[in-house]
């Protein structure tokens, strides 16, 4: 019963929270790979490579440079938002 807990007790929570926990749960994380860059990344995974340093801002508790990946390091990649029709 403790989900139910769980629950109950977020019904009440701000809309902050709830976005929150959208945003962790349709974020993905990328295992960096021998010739990976930010740029290639920002563009297999958001569609834009320009967006490379928001990359690098998300993952600044696990990268030091922007052109420095190590390998094997777990970089979070935001959800792509969708626009409307």
């Amino acid at each position: 019963m403790a989900s139910d807990a769980a629950i109950l007790s977020t019904a009440a929570a701000p809309d902050s929270f709830h976005a929150t926990v959208a945003e962790k749960s349709a974020a993905r994380i990328h295992v960096v790979h021998e010739g990976d860059r930010l740029d290639r990344l920002a563009k297999r995974y958001l569609g834009d490579e320009s967006r490379a340093l928001e990359l690098f801002d998300l993952n600044r508790d696990v990268l030091t440079n922007p052109h420095l990946l190590p390998i094997g390091t777990e970089l979070r990649i935001p959800a792509v938002e969708k626009t409307a029709r």
